[in-house]
């Protein structure tokens, strides 16, 4: 006797859903590649300063460097006193909004800074903010000259559009000067011109991170690099400004 076949039945519903199945898959994975592509692109991803894809401008940094002095006490000298003489040198970063209507920075980091003089202990020198609407480190201190935190308010858009942060370095007792008790010393002009050190603190190079946070959590960072080099002489001490046309921008990351 014959063995009876059964017969194959399709279940043409089974069927279609596994078809589904692999067309769902598959367009995920496909969504999935775009979506990754497009961050890619967008991540790291390096600009000049002055692209119009940025959202702002660094237009400018500047340096100026003061002199300060602390008066102290001699013994057995009611005539004359000590003078320790430091530098202060405040620098400032410029940037402006290309669209302060659509664009808006939320916070700027300053941070990762490195100081090289070979004439002087860089370690002893102090960083201090010196501009409003500081994001203060736990303690309330930068003991450590780690990181500047700058919260920016938005006011109106006129007022926006320009942001200038900045910082303070002070280098302590870097000479000194007896004086007379009552001598009015004249911060600047005099004591530079009578003090060869301080020449020496004009070969410092200061580098740090700039990191931009803006509104919609966009993020971009940049290093800037100071020299001091080449500053010129003012009646009140020393000024460099430069355009920093030329500086790479790295967007970090994109959150929308």
């Amino acid at each position: 006797m014959r063995r009876k076949e059964k017969k194959k039945i399709f279940d043409i519903n089974n069927t279609n859903k596994k078809t589904l199945n692999i067309i769902g898959v598959t367009l995920s994975i496909i969504i999935i590649i775009i979506i990754t592509v497009y961050y890619s692109l967008n991540m790291n991803r390096e600009y000049i300063n002055g692209d119009k894809k940025l959202p702002f401008l660094i237009e400018k940094n500047t340096i100026i460097t003061v002199l300060d002095g602390k008066r102290k006490t001699l013994e057995n000298d009611k005539e004359n006193e000590m003078l320790e003489i430091g530098i202060i040198d405040d620098i400032y970063i410029d940037l402006k909004l290309n669209d302060e209507k659509n664009n808006k920075i939320k916070s700027i980091v300053l941070d990762k800074f490195d100081i090289k003089n070979e004439f002087e202990d860089v370690k002893k020198i102090k960083i201090v903010p010196i501009t409003e609407n500081i994001v203060e480190n736990k303690d309330g201190t930068n003991e450590n000259n780690d990181k500047i935190e700058f919260k920016i308010e938005n006011k109106n858009n006129e007022e926006n559009s320009k942001i200038r942060v900045g910082f303070r370095l002070y280098h302590e007792k870097i000479s000194e000067k007896k004086i007379k008790k009552d001598e009015i010393v004249t911060y600047g002009k005099g004591l530079i011109e009578n003090n060869n050190d301080i020449e020496k603190y004009n070969l410092s190079k200061i580098n740090f991170d700039i990191n931009i946070i803006m509104d919609n959590n966009e993020e971009y960072k940049t290093n800037m690099a100071i020299d001091k080099v080449g500053m010129e002489r003012k009646e009140f001490g020393l000024f460099k400004e430069e355009n920093e046309k030329k500086v790479k921008i790295v967007k970090k990351y994109l959150q929308n």
